[in-house]
């Protein structure tokens, strides 16, 4: 975690995806996206009486029916998204939010960023979908 020093070593850690960016070694770590291991940081939140929780989960196990072509970057993202679900799993048990929004992690490619738009309108939609189910509105 950083909250002082340098914003570009900061940033380069975020970035720093195994397999895809090299990660950076600073005083005797080796620091990589903090999203590897904590997909879904729910045990970082502070609560307190009568807060409202919710939860994103970009990396939800929802078939999509998507089909990928079997290529070893396929099989690296397939493999982490399934540790990253089963980490998520973990949090979402542990730390049960209010309200939990899912979307599947099957729909877009991590590096698909010239898919924005489409990716904040799904976004957009899932999350009216949810709130709409769990107020009744």
């Amino acid at each position: 975690r950083f909250d002082r020093g340098s914003l570009h070593e900061a940033i380069r850690a975020s970035i720093s995806i195994p397999m895809l960016f090299r990660p950076l070694r600073k005083d005797g770590m080796v620091l990589i996206d903090g999203g590897i291991l904590n997909p879904l940081p729910l045990s970082h939140v502070q609560r307190t009486e009568g807060d409202i929780l919710i939860a994103v989960d970009v990396n939800a196990p929802i078939e999509t029916g998507k089909k990928k072509k079997i290529s070893p970057y396929n099989l690296l993202t397939e493999s982490s998204r399934m540790m990253m679900q089963q980490i998520t799993r973990y949090q979402i048990e542990r730390c049960q939010p209010d309200i939990l929004i899912q979307i599947s992690g099957d729909t877009y490619d991590m590096l698909e960023f010239h898919h924005a738009a489409s990716i904040v309108k799904t976004g957009v939609e899932v999350t009216r979908s949810v709130l709409k189910e769990s107020h009744g509105d």
